[in-house]
């Protein structure tokens, strides 16, 4: 998925592209289509000139709202599948965190954004905007205290291989998440990707009693400790290839 520039919210979008782009979604399944022209079809519904990218990232922010908590989130100004104009209209312009604050990687840290807006802050404009009122237990926006992180699904039977390629995923997203630090040149990852591959060997070659840690961790209990992590979370954000 593409970012919004670093620094910077989402820009505002139609709310009619907003709206035109929610109810093909509810009118034309995915399944068993043709994905391409399903796609080329969804984003010929948005108006001339528009930003079909920041349309999709602003109308995921409804579908954000309208999936939590079983959809009790939006309950009051969702009817069927037709949402209320008011849902539309904020959405467009609704203020969103800042690229940078958003961690898209899969390996998320305390602090980090769950989501690219503020979930609480949206209902209570909606609540302020159309006058009906709505209770409902305040949605936590930033992880807090544990690490979280989503993996590839397996392709091996065998325990032993499997644990050795959960470590192997586990350890690059850590190494990636602080590649923001400058110790990537960024050529490396655009132009020259056996770089990359020959930073992150190193990386782990450096640190291969972390990488038998996670991976014995795995095989034994399903899941490294926090302790683990953040040693090799220290360990990425510390390490120089150019002084090893």
């Amino acid at each position: 998925m593409n970012e919004s520039p670093k620094g910077q919210s989402i820009p505002p979008v139609d709310p009619e592209d907003l709206k035109r782009t929610w109810e093909y979604d509810q009118t034309h399944s995915r399944v068993n289509s043709n994905g391409w022209q399903w796609l080329q079809d969804r984003r010929a519904v948005c108006s001339s000139g528009a930003n079909v990218d920041t349309v999709w990232y602003r109308g995921d922010m409804i579908e954000t709202l309208a999936r939590h908590n079983h959809g009790k989130l939006l309950a009051p100004w969702k009817h069927g599948d037709e949402l209320d104009d008011a849902v539309f209209r904020i959405a467009a312009i609704f203020p969103t965190f800042p690229a940078q604050l958003l961690t898209e990687c899969r390996y998320k840290m305390p602090g980090d954004y769950l989501y690219r807006f503020d979930l609480n802050a949206f209902i209570q404009r909606l609540i302020d905007e159309t006058g009906i009122s709505h209770t409902w237990e305040p949605v936590r926006i930033r992880l807090e205290g544990a690490r979280c992180y989503s993996m590839g699904a397996g392709y091996s039977q065998d325990p032993e291989t499997e644990a050795k390629r959960r470590a192997r995923e586990l350890l690059w997203m850590i190494w990636e998440r602080f590649d923001c630090h400058g110790l990537i040149p960024l050529y490396a990852s655009t132009e020259v990707p056996e770089n990359v591959a020959g930073l992150f060997a190193d990386f782990l070659i450096d640190n291969i009693d972390l990488f038998h840690e996670v991976e014995a961790s795995f095989r034994t209990v399903g899941h490294p400790t926090t302790e683990l992590l953040v040693e090799v979370e220290k360990r990425a954000e510390r390490w120089d290839a150019w002084s090893s």
